[in-house]
């Protein structure tokens, strides 16, 4: 690993900083693992909030935000997008500092004017070339429970594995990330999404138990089976739909794939950042309420009439809980509440254009995206990996007239003249 990284780093207006301070934490593991960072993580001894007051006296242009009196933690935001984040020294010493954070791989300091010197008193170098993310002790997921769930994000965004007494304490301790803030989770959840791992970490946080104290209904799909052509087991099927989507959408990103053709329609979506989290978590959700409508059929076959309709409702109270904004509850809901739609389309081999245009009015915007999450929904159903030929067909008959419709010219508007 090139330690010449972190001497490069270029922190904005370090000629401000005092030359008792130092470069930490997630700054240091960015530079190691050849990212530029753009948030910079930096520890003094004392008085943070005075220090980060006197920067912004000497910069106009820039924003200052206390993020915690208590702690003496303060952020300083400037025009280019960068950002400092300033805190005190927690314990006496710098090292004993850093044996107080999240993970090891966060816990490696360089004193800001002798970048040389690398402090690692957990070992998180050593952890970083393993791409492994251990806490150093049960404690440091205790003082804030929301660093339980940060390791699943950190499995998503940089791809790092959790080691295995790291996640023993997680798994321990599942239930208490539900004392975190809901924006702070709702925070974590989002970057978790929009990371390059995202069904591994979904997994990994149903196999700790996170994910069903963050999403309680979940668990009721654990021991629920469907039965259609064969059987399935629910909770099975969720993640199966999360592991297809995500192929899915890098296939649409990178042209390819049997929805690649579409990445006109749908990339716009795919790349924003709001869309992308609610989008996920409408596909974690899309079947929470089968547990609660499931009803067997004379030849013993599943059927969730109205699941649709009840899961919307719990959809919307979870997204209220996490404190999402309007704009992602109802990507969430509207998902949700939807899903079907494009399913009973694919059924019919001659769809008509009234039932396509009664379809874009529900789902507007969410169209295509909608039938690009049912095509991971079919795929994730028995027989797994195949089935989705109505779901394509769909798609190719939407393109058809959509194209149709950006061909007509558009009616002028009454102008008086």
């Amino acid at each position: 690993m090139d330690l010449s990284r972190i001497e490069k780093i270029e922190i904005p207006f370090e000629q401000l900083l005092p030359d008792e301070c130092y470069l930490v934490g997630g700054t240091i593991r960015d530079a190691l693992l050849g990212f530029d960072p753009i948030d910079f993580d930096i520890v003094v001894p004392k008085d943070a909030i005075g220090l980060a007051l006197r920067i912004r006296r000497e910069i106009e242009d820039s924003r200052l935000v206390i993020l915690s009196k208590e702690d003496d933690e303060v952020r300083l935001v400037f025009s280019t997008g960068e950002w400092l984040d300033i805190t005190s020294f927690r314990a006496e010493t710098i090292e004993e500092d850093l044996k107080l954070r999240d993970f090891t791989i966060n816990s490696l300091a360089v004193p800001i004017r002798d970048r040389s010197k690398l402090l690692d008193p957990t070992g998180g170098l050593i952890d970083l070339q393993k791409r492994l993310l251990r806490a150093y002790s049960p404690r440091n997921l205790e003082s804030d429970p929301l660093r339980i769930l940060r390791a699943f994000r950190f499995v998503s965004t940089i791809e790092f594995d959790i080691e295995d007494e790291t996640f023993k304490w997680i798994k321990e301790r599942a239930d208490s990330v539900m004392k975190a803030a809901p924006e702070r989770i709702r925070y974590e959840l989002f970057r978790l999404f929009n990371g390059e791992a995202v069904s591994k970490a979904v997994r990994l946080m149903a196999q700790s138990g996170v994910l069903f104290a963050l999403f309680p209904p979940l668990k009721e799909q654990l021991d629920l089976k469907q039965r259609y052509i064969v059987e399935q087991n629910v909770f099975e099927h969720t993640m199966l739909v999360i592991e297809f989507l995500e192929k899915l959408i890098k296939e649409v990103i990178e042209l390819r794939g049997v929805m690649g053709k579409y990445h006109h329609r749908l990339f716009p979506y795919l790349a924003d950042r709001r869309f992308r989290f609610a989008f996920y978590l409408g596909a974690l959700l899309h079947d929470v309420a089968k547990p609660r409508t499931i009803f067997y059929d004379e030849e013993g076959r599943t059927h969730f009439h109205g699941h649709d309709k009840l899961g919307a409702q719990i959809a919307a109270e979870l997204a209220e809980r996490l404190r999402l904004s309007n704009y992602e509850k109802d990507i969430v809901t509207l998902m949700v509440a939807a899903h079907m739609h494009p399913h009973l389309l694919a059924r019919e081999k001659d769809v008509t254009m009234r039932a396509l245009n009664r379809y874009l009015r529900r789902t507007g915007d969410l169209a295509f995206p909608l039938i690009l999450f049912t095509v991971a929904d079919a795929l994730a159903t028995p027989p797994i990996g195949k089935g989705a030929e109505g779901q394509l067909r769909l798609a190719e008959k939407l393109e058809k007239l959509l194209r149709e419709k950006e061909k007509k010219p558009k009616k002028r508007l009454v102008t008086g003249h």
